[in-house]
């Protein structure tokens, strides 16, 4: 990628990955609602609202691949390596199901304590 990733981006990313209705619209709310947290905590609304639309990418056509396959998809394309890790980071949180993870109020992206 020779640019900074735009929401324009992302949501063209998803829509080539997911035709689903309901899985588009889950990934518009994600993506508000990071947006929202990313307001409430002062960080990067834009990075925060990609991440939401991109958090499940791949659940459409690798449901058994789920987090590993969007890794694979947007380091081919050439995706900032903190956008990769922070999309691919519900792996190790779904895998955990203890509830969700605090986040420092310090932390300026959507993945870091």
């Amino acid at each position: 990628m020779d640019h900074a990733p735009t929401r324009a981006d992302a949501f063209q990313l998803l829509t080539e990955y997911n035709g689903s209705d309901s899985l588009i619209r889950h990934a518009l709310a994600v993506e508000a609602v990071m947006r929202h947290f990313a307001r409430r905590r002062g960080a990067d609304e834009e990075l925060w609202g990609i991440v939401g639309l991109l958090h499940d990418l791949d659940y459409e056509k690798f449901p058994e691949q789920h987090c590993r396959k969007s890794e694979e998809i947007l380091r081919e394309r050439g995706w900032p390596a903190e956008i990769v890790r922070a999309v691919v980071s519900q792996a190790g949180a779904s895998a955990r199901r203890s509830g969700p993870r605090a986040i420092s109020k310090r932390s300026s992206t959507p993945w870091t304590n």
